[in-house]
């Protein structure tokens, strides 16, 4: 029987950890003093791993590991579940570098459609939705600057992010374009024009 509770695995050696998705998942036991065995299961908070920080936010706690064994594939599960629904309309299809002019045929990328590398994204998300990015702006816009940072909007979501110049395999190629692109790009462009048209 699991206690729900809030609280993070300071005392805990973790044992087992997955992601699905950018949800990352652990177990966690430690023994007391008449050995016996006590067992967590939670998920990680990465968000500030760069200072070395990482914290595992307990969800469940439980005295049999097969308790734990089953709440942990039970939450993954559900995730799973999850991230299928979210990927399931989206555009498949990979973009390669044969697809691509390089960055540095351009002195710019700055309103260019510039293409992730699909090796540096989650396997779940190996997909032209995930790698077409509209360049806006940042240091990383310049081919030949030192400058990495390049904020862009994602063609598929419409939503901005930060994506960094050594991850980008280049330009796509106008006729390698997808079409789902060319409409999410009208439409981006559109959304643009109405807004400038609003600021007096």
């Amino acid at each position: 029987m699991k206690d729900e509770i809030i609280d993070y695995a300071d005392d805990y050696a973790i044992t087992k950890t997955e992601k699905v998705g950018f949800k990352e998942f652990f177990i966690g036991e430690k023994e007391d003093s008449s050995l016996t065995k006590q067992y967590i299961s939670g998920t990680v908070d990465r968000k500030f791993s760069d200072l070395g920080i990482v914290q595992y936010k307990i969800d469940a706690q439980f005295s049999e590991y097969c308790d734990v064994l089953e709440y942990y594939h039970i939450q993954m599960t559900e995730e799973i579940k999850k991230l299928k629904r979210e990927i399931a309309n989206e555009p498949k299809g990979i973009i390669n570098r044969d697809d691509c002019y390089s960055i540095y045929d351009y002195e710019t990328l700055k309103g260019k459609i510039v293409v992730l590398d699909q090796d540096v994204l989650l396997k779940e998300y190996q997909r032209s939705s995930h790698q077409l990015y509209l360049a806006d702006g940042g240091f990383g816009c310049l081919p030949k600057g030192n400058g990495n940072a390049i904020y862009a909007y994602n063609l598929y979501t419409g939503k901005e992010t930060r994506i960094e110049k050594y991850n980008v395999i280049g330009v796509i190629k106008e006729n390698k374009l997808p079409k789902w692109a060319i409409q999410k790009l009208d439409k981006h462009k559109q959304k643009i024009k109405e807004s400038k048209g609003t600021v007096r």
